[in-house]
């Protein structure tokens, strides 16, 4: 089992559609405390990435799952993030866990 920044436990039973909603609000959570470390609004931030306010606010909507990963990776670098993707191994029911 899984914690996935407090938004879902991931189980066998857990829908891939609210995984997906989980990474992302993990996702615009991580952006949104780096852009209030760094003290940066919404405009500046969407300043640094070379693009409207409204695609911003695409990043950060939990319900849009379409935001491309070129988009993230801009929002990363304008808050001098990385991005970082890593595939795991699924967890298989009554497989033996270490």
């Amino acid at each position: 089992m899984v914690l996935l920044h407090g938004f879902i436990k991931k189980t066998q039973q857990t829908r891939p559609a609210d995984i997906e909603l989980a990474l992302k609000r993990a996702l615009a959570e991580q952006l949104g405390d780096a852009m209030h470390a760094g003290k940066l609004s919404k405009v500046a931030m969407a300043q640094r990435m070379a693009t409207s306010r409204s695609q911003l606010d695409r990043v950060y909507g939990p319900a849009n799952l379409s935001v491309q990963l070129h988009t993230l990776i801009k929002a990363a670098n304008a808050v001098s993030k990385t991005v970082e993707i890593k595939l795991k191994r699924q967890f298989k029911p009554g497989s033996q866990t270490a």
